[in-house]
């Protein structure tokens, strides 16, 4: 089983990785038996985009016409605005199958500026290479 966390994706990038971890968390929170059920045989997250508040909210509202478990998380900080939706069940890929992942633009932009993806060694440090043990 897989849990479904759908963004909107006109927020910022780092919004979009804060908004996504609110909502796998209420979902946590609000599902228990779900929760405990998918850490327990997969635990695969799979993080989509939707273009905007509106289509989040009706993606919430088909989910609970369907009875998809599911959570929509609002950020106090702007305004109680609808952010984030997460949801689990057999339906939720159905649901969510013409969304893109989330957070391609951000990583499509690192690689579009440096001609590869960015280090996550600290600045300064050399990323480690990565050599056969034949080759040492």
């Amino acid at each position: 089983m897989k849990l479904y966390i759908v963004v909107r994706a006109d927020l910022t990038p780092g919004a979009r990785a804060a908004q996504s971890c609110h909502a796998t968390s209420a979902f946590v929170a609000a599902h228990p038996e779900q929760s405990a059920q998918w850490r327990e045989s997969s635990n695969n997250l799979v993080c989509l985009e939707i273009a905007n508040e509106p289509l989040l909210l009706a993606m919430a509202q088909r989910a609970g016409e369907h009875g998809i478990p599911h959570t929509l998380f609002r950020e106090p900080d702007l305004g109680d605005e609808a952010t984030a939706l997460a949801l689990m069940s057999p339906q939720a890929r159905r649901l969510t199958s013409s969304l893109p992942l989330a957070l391609r633009d951000a990583v499509d932009h690192a690689r579009e500026s440096s001609g590869r993806l960015p280090s996550r060694e600290p600045p300064g440090r050399p990323a480690p290479s990565i050599e056969s043990p034949a080759a040492a």
